[in-house]
């Protein structure tokens, strides 16, 4: 099964912010039951995306946005195909 995934987070201050710093775990790992065809995440905002892997196997993004911000939209989405392995998982880190 193709799968079709958007994920957007939205956020709005009340008061400005002066620095927004994040960390994002939204990529989907692969395993034998799921491959990821494409992923991406965009912000609407002028940053630099670093990627790393956390101690636990994710991909991790972090980015940091100076402000004044009065808002910051995080949109992450792709495709993923899957297939049923009847609930057990194989070629999981």
């Amino acid at each position: 099964m193709r799968l079709r995934i958007l994920h957007e987070t939205v956020y709005r201050y009340a008061t400005p912010a002066g620095r927004v710093v994040e960390n994002l775990r939204l990529t989907p790992r692969g395993n034998d039951g799921q491959f990821v065809a494409n992923w991406r995440i965009d912000i609407d905002r002028d940053c630099r995306i670093d990627v790393t892997t956390d101690p636990f196997g994710n991909v991790m993004h972090s980015f940091a946005v100076e402000g004044p911000l009065d808002g910051l939209t995080i949109s992450a989405g792709g495709e993923v195909e899957t297939q049923d392995l009847q609930g057990v998982l194989h070629g999981q880190v």
